[in-house]
């Protein structure tokens, strides 16, 4: 071992090693140089600051052993590790599936990383309603009846992919069911049927695409026209409006199509283009007249022009035309159901007025629609305009058939205490009411309550239906339709809702050489329904 003094320092070397101890060395290095100063006095003194140094010195050879020692360890430990055979450490047990809840309270599985998904879901609506008023047969009509009762599956697998199914065993009170009778107070619940079954491809919006887009085949209610999306659990009235029902089954929009089609939107935007066919539960052989599928095209586009947490400002445009004679001779100006109302089944009027008796097997037929919306604060208002052209290539009877043309609406508003309704990005359109703070006995929640109105209008006034009507006499030459209606709906949570609605209905026909009316309907009704969704 040597010492050398650099630039201040003291040090030892050893094999390739250096140990420094600047205090010490300092210290040692001082008091030699004052030691040497007064050698001849001092010698005791030296003695002792040598012996300190080689007791530095073998303290600081102890540490150099004792590093050298512990690298040749790491050594060997590496070489084992790396080259030896691979030890295996405690098994790790695979993350398993998870129990899930929507905020709507929808349960379900999940796997691990949330690719695949199983969720359950429901809706029951139990419908009240009798007539109070009018000059409708029969005299006085009163029903009670599951108007839907509807349970099934959906969820996701391999992220992209998505499935749904759902089965009703509810009907409109008379389907399904040989004691549903118009004129009699009697329960019912239908055979049921197939509502929806379809698959979509989500692939384009989770993969961060510039124009995402959601692919669609299966039996779906087509989202054509802003009212059919909002859901029917979730809509202002128990029905919708009569013009809206007419725009989409004149198009074959609506529920439970068999439909191919493609959707995008972002959080103003909604656009959406579908092909649509027959409604589930049709026989097979679904023809029309020429023995032709019935086939429609539908699109849909719309904007928020306004968007902040406090308020809305919504339109938007729709076309629909049916390609085929796919009716086979059944206008839904003759649907089976009460107008504004699907608790009687078929209503008449004196003289066949309004929804009895026209048949025309029709193609071609075409609605263009324009809508609107907005929110401010708890208030809501929504309505939509229609152009209907009902274009008969062929009659029932097998004759050639003209063209109707006219127009109708709705136009309706709410005001909600405790809760509001919101934008539905994905819909293109108003969620139902969310209340703030839900019913709690304990607590100062109790919900939502929601009051509302709604005009409705079709006026086929001079539309050219007497070549439409299939016998009803040509002096008869159009018809006209309106509807007054407020209601009151209770949310103690956001999975239930009980409704009290009254409406007023006023069907006439107008008579071509007089120009007033040939035949005069009216209809008076309140009604009620319990629901709950999951």
């Amino acid at each position: 071992m040597r010492c050398e003094y650099r630039k201040g320092r003291l040090t030892s070397r050893r094999g390739g090693f250096q140990s420094v101890s600047v205090t010490a060395l300092m210290i040692a290095a001082g008091a030699l140089i004052v030691s040497t100063g007064v050698a001849s006095a001092e010698d005791a003194s030296v003695v002792k600051l040598e012996k300190e140094m080689h007791r530095i010195e073998a303290m600081h050879q102890r540490e150099i052993h004792a590093l050298q020692a512990q690298i040749k360890h790491l050594r060997r430990e590496h070489a084992v590790r790396y080259s030896g055979p691979v030890v295996k450490g405690p098994e790790v047990e695979p993350a398993l599936p998870y129990v899930t809840m929507t905020p709507g309270h929808e349960f379900g599985l999940s796997s691990a990383d949330g690719q695949n998904t199983i969720s359950f879901n429901g809706e029951i609506q139990l419908d009240t309603a009798g007539k109070v008023g009018g000059n409708s047969t029969p005299a006085n009509p009163a029903n009670a009846y599951f108007r839907r009762a509807r349970i099934g599956v959906g969820g996701k697998f391999l992220g992209d992919w998505g499935y749904f199914i759902r089965y009703d065993f509810g009907g409109s009170g008379t389907d399904g069911s040989p004691t549903g009778k118009i004129g009699t107070s009697t329960a019912v619940i239908s055979s049921g049927s197939l509502e929806n079954a379809y698959i979509t491809y989500n692939g384009f919006y989770n993969h961060h695409q510039p124009f995402p887009v959601s692919l669609i085949i299966g039996a779906i209610d087509v989202p054509w026209t802003m009212d059919e999306p909002t859901g029917n659990d979730k809509v202002l009235f128990m029905e919708r409006s009569a013009a809206q029902i007419l725009a989409t089954n004149v198009v074959g929009a609506g529920d439970n199509h068999v439909t191919i089609g493609a959707t995008s939107n972002n959080s103003r935007y909604f656009a959406g283009a579908w092909l649509t066919g027959p409604k589930t539960g049709s026989v097979r052989a679904f023809t029309d007249n020429e023995g032709s599928i019935p086939l429609s095209g539908l699109v849909r586009g719309s904007y928020q022009i306004i968007q902040t947490p406090n308020a809305s400002l919504h339109i938007g445009a729709d076309y629909g035309i049916q390609f085929t004679n796919g009716s086979s001779g059944i206008l839904a100006l003759s649907s089976g159901n009460t107008p504004e109302v699907n608790a009687f089944g078929g209503i008449s009027y004196p003289g066949g007025v309004g929804w009895t008796g026209l048949s025309p097997a029709f193609k071609d037929s075409q609605v263009i629609e324009g809508e609107a919306g907005a929110t401010y604060g708890n208030a809501y208002i929504q309505g939509e305009f229609y152009h209907y052209i009902i274009d008969t290539a062929e009659s029932a009877f097998g004759t050639p058939g003209g063209s109707a043309s006219f127009n109708g609406g709705y136009a309706q508003a709410s005001y909600t205490f405790g809760g509001r309704r919101h934008y539905n990005a994905k819909g293109g359109a108003y969620s139902g009411v969310i209340p703030d703070h839900p019913f709690v006995l304990g607590t100062n929640g109790w919900g939502a309550l929601e009051l509302g109105a709604r005009y409705t209008l079709i006026d086929a006034t001079n539309s050219g239906f007497s070549a439409l009507t299939g016998g009803i006499p040509a002096a008869i030459s159009g018809w006209k339709h309106e509807a007054f209606g407020g209601v009151a709906s209770w949310y103690p949570n956001v999975n239930l809702r009980f409704v009290l609605e009254y409406e007023h209905v006023n069907d006439n026909q107008i008579n071509l050489l007089t120009g007033g009316y040939n035949h005069s309907g009216t209809f008076d009704y309140i009604a009620a329904r319990s629901q709950v969704v999951w």
